[in-house]
């Protein structure tokens, strides 16, 4: 099979496992931005997450963000993906097309 077909999940307090059937997997990486590549490159604020402006676009020329990397993100996929689509379309428009 293509792609995740369950998951086993566990009570932290001992239980016993059970899988459970799913079609996908969305995982949260915890609360602290894994920025280190962009030191260099990006402004970012004192807690190390990406500045940016409206259109998703950060300080380094053609350099967009979306998502919990980015100051002031209210951490819900539904945010980052319509961040995402705002930093497409304006890279897009960047790039001429």
């Amino acid at each position: 099979a293509d792609g995740v077909e369950r998951i086993v999940v566990a009570d932290v307090a001992g239980g016993t496992p059970q899988a459970l059937p799913v079609a996908g997997v969305l995982t949260h990486v915890g609360f602290l931005p894994q920025s280190e590549a962009l030191v260099a490159s990006v402004d970012l604020d004192n807690e190390n997450f990406v500045q940016v402006n409206a259109h998703g676009a950060t300080s380094a020329d053609g350099v967009f963000a979306a998502g919990d990397v980015v100051a002031g993100a209210t951490r819900r996929v539904v945010n980052a993906i319509e961040q995402g689509r705002i930093a497409a379309q304006w890279a897009l428009k960047l790039l001429g097309k």
